[in-house]
């Protein structure tokens, strides 16, 4: 690949890309690996539980706790 294209895309020997074919164009993505026991986290379900998360924060629908018992007792009592 010309250096021009590696050094705009900021590509590497190494770098891990995957490949597809659209319209008849060979379409080459950089890809990142990810460890099998954090898979999940970028699954639809965790992508959006984290935007949720983010904008509760961003209003301020959040609450602290000293600890682990004293967040379980306010869970309780609520």
């Amino acid at each position: 690949m010309p250096s021009e294209i590696t050094d705009e895309l900021n590509l590497h020997p190494g770098d891990i890309m995957l490949v597809e074919i659209r319209d008849g164009e060979l379409i080459l993505i950089p890809a990142e690996t990810v460890p099998r026991d954090e898979a999940y986290l970028f699954t639809p379900y965790w992508r959006e539980a984290l935007a949720e998360a983010h904008e509760d924060i961003a209003a301020g629908r959040v609450e602290s706790a000293a600890s682990a018992a004293e967040m379980l007792h306010q869970i309780r009592n609520k």
